[in-house]
């Protein structure tokens, strides 16, 4: 009997797949991204985003240096005083809300062997951070996200899901539940004859001073051992779709609202 091939495929591939089957082809296999990573806007958001989740981890890791990055050294100075004052008023925000400990940044890799697939899989998924409740010594997953929208992300969505399915499958934990933290990019502009000092020291002020909370929203939602199965189901579904696909150029079709033609 032949020997399945394993492969290692993280959850962000997946979530590619789900999302967008030939946008999935195009810059997996033809090395081709979506045209909006090209818009400069877009990059400057993933580097803002970078800069900003890597200090709050560093913070939870009690790790030195939060904001000795590329990521940040590569902002402009207005955008690296945004990063600096929204971390640290994420930080005054809650830090009397945090009773959690033993933080930790895991590297999940689960196994999936589905009967009748050519392949094996590696399921690889890293939180933001994982952390343990005070007395009880829950875990729990904490997701930190960078916006510019203006409501928060969905808590339980496919990433967080995958990360609640792999660390049941890691070591049978099941998580308690998900945090979410949002954190939205001020939408405050430089002012005509605004020099860019005091548009600086606005935007601090703004930020820092912030007591209705409108840059931060924290949301949880619990998580069960048949919340985790049932979720289960639909990912050997994904994967079992992901596998049929192998090198077969037109099951990576396109949306329907896309271009069709060549």
């Amino acid at each position: 009997m032949k020997k399945k091939n394993t492969i290692l495929i993280h959850m962000h591939h997946l979530r590619d797949f789900i999302d967008d089957r030939h946008g999935f082809y195009n810059q997996y296999y033809n090395n081709i991204k979506p045209d909006f990573h090209n818009y400069r806007g877009m990059q400057n958001a993933f580097t803002f985003g970078s800069a900003t989740d890597y200090a709050i981890k560093c913070y939870y890791l009690n790790k030195d240096n939060m904001f000795n990055t590329d990521e940040f050294a590569s902002l402009n100075k207005t955008d690296r005083a945004m990063v600096h004052s929204l971390v640290n008023a994420y930080i005054d925000k809650y830090k009397g809300f945090e009773h959690f400990h033993d933080f930790q940044v895991p590297n999940w890799k689960v196994p999936i062997s589905i009967r009748g697939l050519k392949n094996n899989y590696l399921i690889y998924s890293s939180p933001d951070l994982v952390a343990l409740t005070y007395f009880e010594n829950q875990l729990m997953i904490i997701e930190i996200k960078t916006s510019g929208d203006k409501d928060a992300l969905e808590t339980l969505d496919f990433q967080t899901m995958t990360y609640a399915w792999a660390s049941y499958r890691w070591n049978f934990k099941i998580p308690a539940g998900v945090i979410k933290r949002t954190i939205k990019k001020t939408r405050l502009k430089l002012k005509q004859k605004e020099t860019e000092e005091d548009y600086i020291k606005r935007l601090v002020i703004d930020i820092t001073d912030n007591e209705n909370g409108k840059y931060f929203k924290s949301d949880f939602r619990p998580i069960t051992k048949e919340m985790i199965l049932e979720f289960e189901k639909y990912l050997h579904e994904i994967i079992k779709e992901f596998d049929s696909c192998l090198n077969k150029k037109y099951r990576y079709y396109k949306r329907t609202d896309a271009y069709w033609g060549l």
